[in-house]
């Protein structure tokens, strides 16, 4: 009986199947990236704390759907943006959570930490009171605001275990007592916005160690004292404000050589 081969048309379209089987293997992860678990989990439970009841879990929170992308008018927004370039785009993380003025009222859930690529967390405007859960001293977070709240307490030191911070807002709030030594541990901080709370004392001189600020603003507090001559060390300083605090002039002539310094408040 003779032997059949394989003529060379069918190996050839055997060789491309297969070539077509590979490569649609390979790309079908990046078309339906996954947002892991426990990050689903962690949504959940900030879900419940905080009431925020128009989150929809039919739905992916990194779709943009269901509510999960809401921005309205300046001021308002309600956001959750992920980064899927995770894995060769097969796994996505979130990002950024932004929730503006929605009426949130609670504590703040120490859940949020769980998010370990959150970069971004904007709570302002909101009702929310007690202060920063001890747990998010291992976030790497780049940008916080907690503006706008009924947050109290003294200066939360977990914040000065979060060094990746370069943008930092807490005015708006009840907080009071002195501003710790430790916040001068945030060297990367390029903007910190303090005013409106009750903070009182001197100014810490470890502050002279925020080298990269931009734009300082601690009005509208108890603070007392000098105005310290280390703040010619705010070399990259736009924008200082301390009106309606007690500190004590004169402006130090130091402050001559913040050539970028333009938006100067004080009471003297």
């Amino acid at each position: 009986m003779a032997a059949h081969f394989p003529s060379p048309i069918s190996h050839l379209i055997f060789c491309l199947l297969l070539l077509l089987f590979c490569h649609l293997r390979l790309i079908a992860p990046a078309a339906h990236p996954n947002l892991p678990p426990q990050e689903v989990e962690a949504l959940k439970k900030i879900q419940s704390k905080l009431g925020k009841t128009d989150w929809d879990f039919s739905k992916d929170p990194c779709s943009g759907q269901g509510n999960w992308s809401i921005h309205g008018v300046k001021g308002f927004e309600s956001s959750v943006t992920c980064d899927c370039s995770f894995n060769n785009n097969s796994t996505c993380h979130i990002i950024r959570i932004a929730l503006k003025s929605q009426n949130l009222s609670g504590i703040i859930p120490p859940e949020f930490s769980r998010l370990r690529h959150l970069q971004i967390l904007d709570l302002s405007r909101n009702f929310l009171s007690g202060s920063i859960p001890s747990q998010w001293a291992t976030m790497q977070l780049a940008e916080l605001s907690v503006m706008g709240n009924r947050l109290s307490g003294p200066f939360p030191l977990v914040i000065t275990k979060i060094t990746t911070l370069k943008n930092l807002s807490i005015e708006g709030n009840l907080f009071s007592g002195p501003i710790p030594s430790e916040l001068g541990k945030l060297v990367r901080m390029e903007r910190l916005h303090m005013s409106s709370n009750a903070f009182s004392g001197a100014l810490p001189s470890e502050l002279s160690n925020l080298t990269n600020l931009v734009d300082m603003r601690l009005s509208d507090n108890n603070l007392s004292g000098k105005i310290p001559s280390f703040i010619k060390s705010w070399e990259h300083i736009e924008k200082l404000h301390l009106q309606g605090t007690s500190l004590e002039g004169p402006i130090p002539s130091s402050i001559s050589t913040l050539t970028k310094l333009t938006d100067l408040y004080e009471d003297h």
